[in-house]
């Protein structure tokens, strides 16, 4: 077994320049990384593979390349044993392939395990040097990951790849396209035609452009979240190429194209949710493409807040009693979704903000925020009587209360949120009456955005 640089065989130095010319002939990944794994003949290259019973981790053989530097395993090797380790919390462990080139003459790989109890290890913590400039240094790229749970029944878990495996050969391949060669079952000759630009001949397709398969995958998600693949941002598209050479797009062949025209519409601070937090904004919205609508918030949205409420009975001599209860901002780490048929009969589409309360047991009083969407833009809440203080009526009591409502409506985006609420009365039993009133939200702090997604099908013009 042996890991080991690929080198020429007449000398200790590595071949520096078969290197660079290879980096440049395979290239990067798919995320513009300068390393990836190169297909060998092994079906799972460098695949982890752990023993519950020994405890310990072992890693397959593979192939890879991290600046061009071409490093092979030829067959499996163990890595950890945790037997070794007195840690009784969980360990994020990350497996990384180092290159070594600082001497230049004794040029070394080897396979890292960094150990975190925080979580993973960020991969710019790691040693990274520009291989490819420096032509010597140290860099580490990541291959894989797994948790290990000391004294469990899984002592491994969440597995993954980190790195990617290369495509194979595909800048050589396409760089010597013949015109009898075929593409997805096409001769090249059939599809293309050349062109010259005053230097040199060059090739460009005939057949009109189209990304079918993305588009399946796109319509298959529910919930789409900022994250999804094919994520985009476009107004309007009118031909593909420059010039004379430009194909020009008719508004028929555009059935399948879709465009997610993205409008930041507030800033997350004290103001959300509150009176002073209205706005209304002016957008251009084509209803008649429109497919879908999503609102989300950016990553680490929250606010910090108090939600006061007061009330007061006979009973209790005319006291009031206020109570204050600090809720989670959850509900801004989630993507909110409207499909077409949730909006196209009125043309309208609305979400709410609201509160829902809950007092039980002796003076338990809590709220958690909510944001849903609604078909009503009159306010879904029963801002009910609830008894905080004592033990209540009944066992439980429970309560909702509308702090906002954003709506999206012709060429218009607005929120309207409500202020403290009007005194409720009611009675209750016997001389008892009940009196109580829900108070604005008392937001302490706020960061992140919310944003609006509007995701168009066809040919639509938003100016």
């Amino acid at each position: 077994m042996s890991l080991a640089i690929i080198t020429k065989k007449t000398g200790k130095v590595s071949a520096y320049v078969d290197s660079a010319l290879f980096y440049v002939g395979k290239g990067p990944d798919a995320k513009k990384r300068p390393y990836g794994i190169i297909g060998d003949g092994n079906e799972e290259p460098f695949r982890l593979m752990f023993d519950e019973s020994s405890l310990t981790v072992s890693i397959g053989p593979g192939m890879c390349h991290i600046y061009g530097r071409q490093v092979e395993l030829d067959e499996s090797q163990e890595i950890y044993d945790f037997h070794s380790t007195a840690q009784s919390r969980d360990i994020y462990c990350n497996v990384y392939m180092e290159v070594n080139l600082a001497d230049l003459t004794d040029q070394r790989a080897r396979i890292v395990m960094v150990m975190s109890g925080a979580g993973f290890e960020p991969e710019a913590n790691q040693a990274q040097d520009d291989l490819f400039k420096r032509k010597n240094g140290v860099f580490r790229a990541p291959i894989n990951h797994f948790v290990y749970h000391p004294n469990s029944s899984q002592p491994f878990t969440d597995y993954g790849y980190d790195m990617e495996m290369l495509d194979k050969e595909s800048r050589y391949a396409t760089d010597t396209l013949r015109a009898e060669d075929k593409i997805d079952g096409s001769t090249v000759s059939s599809i293309t035609e050349t062109f010259s630009d005053g230097n040199k001949t060059k090739l460009k397709f005939t057949l009109p452009a189209h990304n079918s398969s993305a588009l399946a995958e796109y319509e298959k998600e529910t919930a789409k979240s900022t994250n999804s693949p094919g994520y985009s941002v476009a107004d309007e598209t009118e031909a593909i190429g420059v010039g004379a050479n430009a194909v020009q797009i008719d508004e028929g062949e555009l059935s399948n194209l879709l465009t997610v025209d993205t409008v930041r519409v507030c800033e997350i601070g004290t103001g959300f949710g509150r009176p002073a937090g209205n706005f209304s904004i002016t957008h251009k919205i084509d209803w008649a493409r429109l497919q879908s609508i999503r609102v989300w918030f950016t990553k680490g949205s929250g606010i910090e807040c108090n939600l006061k409420y007061r009330a007061k009975e006979v009973i209790s001599f005319g006291a009031y009693v206020e109570s204050s209860a600090k809720p989670a901002s959850n509900f801004m780490t989630e993507d909110y979704f409207l499909a077409r048929e949730d909006f196209e009969e009125q043309k309208k589409a609305m979400f709410r903000l609201y509160g829902r309360y809950t007092t039980y047991g002796w003076g338990n009083y809590s709220v958690d925020l909510e944001f849903l969407r609604t078909s009503s833009e009159t306010p879904g809440s029963n801002d009910g009587y609830l008894q905080t203080v004592g033990t209540p009526i009944a066992a439980y009591q429970g309560s909702t209360h509308q702090f906002g409502l954003l709506k999206v409506e012709g060429d218009t985006i607005s929120m309207t949120n409500v202020g403290d609420s009007k005194e409720y009365s009611q009675y209750l039993s016997g001389l008892n009456w009940a009196w109580w009133q829900y108070f604005e939200l008392d937001v302490t702090s706020g960061q992140g955005a919310m944003y609006i997604d509007f995701i168009y099908k066809g040919g639509v013009k938003l100016k």
